[in-house]
């Protein structure tokens, strides 16, 4: 394991800790490498054995990254990381209890996402060139983030079979449960005219995927990301274009046009209520600007 190499671990625990999160936990290196930075900062803060840590020092640890102006995020994963080696060090019979039992995590701050306005999605929409394959491809994947809400993750894992013309909707799989979701107008002639004149001029393996590539594999993460942002780019949308824009866009529009909030959690995916309630946050913000815009006074 070359992470751990790098890193200078004088504590045979930390060390033992680090070997588990490898080997037995399967973590990759970069969370393994937070990890040894968090228990590090906080062992060097507090000066103590690990054997002897008790929950006064921890808080007092958490509390001084507070004072310090660190992000709740931050303070979280810190905490985090601290519970998992204390476990680790109770089930390894190094310590009798656990000192972070009873600690909560910090409320996080939840950022309002940028979304693009109607214009901006019409001409992002309207951006590939439907004369050639590629472009028609393009449009069919626009039409359906924007149309349904989709993740990229979605996208790449389409299937041919997961596409119902007749019905008019897409199989979305996630885990262990399907969901039937209807396609609009717009979504469902892109996605017809990709299948009827392309999908099957660049499938030269019996793909099972819906989206290829040039050729013929199933489109990857980074390519849908590198076509989003080159749309964005060509029509002089000046945001953050990225993978997820037209996906918070949809949502926003969504309840700007009267979409029930518990309606578009389940659409989206979201476990929590409380994530969908972001989308909202938006709307009043577009409200409040709009109010102060047009108001006489």
């Amino acid at each position: 394991m070359g992470m751990i190499k790098m890193v200078r671990n004088n504590d045979e625990d930390i060390s033992k800790f680090l070997e588990y999160l490898y080997y037995q936990k399967n973590l990759s290196e970069s969370t393994i490498y937070n990890y040894n930075v968090d228990i590090r900062k906080f062992l060097e803060f507090i000066k103590k054995d690990s054997k002897k840590i008790n929950q006064t020092d921890i808080m007092i640890f958490l509390s001084d990254s507070q004072r310090k102006g660190y992000k709740n995020a931050t303070i979280n994963r810190r905490l985090s990381s601290i519970k998992t080696y204390m476990d680790y060090l109770l089930n390894t019979g190094k310590i009798e209890k656990n000192p972070t039992l009873g600690l909560k995590f910090e409320r996080e701050e939840r950022n309002i996402p940028e979304v693009l306005d109607y214009n901006e999605v019409e001409a992002l929409l309207d951006a590939p060139d439907l004369n050639t394959d590629l472009g028609t491809r393009d449009k069919a994947i626009l039409e359906l983030i924007y149309g349904l809400g989709l993740k990229v993750s979605d996208i790449v894992n389409l299937n041919i079979d997961d596409v119902d013309l007749v019905s008019e909707y897409i199989v979305k799989k996630r885990n262990d449960s399907k969901m039937y979701m209807p396609m609009n107008d717009k979504s469902l002639k892109a996605v017809k005219e990709y299948i009827d004149y392309i999908r099957y001029t660049i499938d030269r393996d019996s793909s099972d995927a819906l989206f290829l590539n040039r050729f013929g594999k199933r489109l990857s993460r980074q390519s849908i990301w590198k076509m989003i942002k080159g749309y964005g780019k060509k029509v002089g949308i000046n945001k953050n274009i990225n993978t997820i824009i037209l996906r918070h866009s949809f949502a926003v529009h969504m309840l700007e046009n009267g979409v029930n909030i518990e309606q578009i959690k389940d659409i989206l995916g979201h476990e929590s209520i409380a994530t969908t309630q972001i989308y909202r946050k938006k709307t009043e913000e577009s409200f409040e600007k709009a109010f102060k815009k047009l108001h006489p006074r």
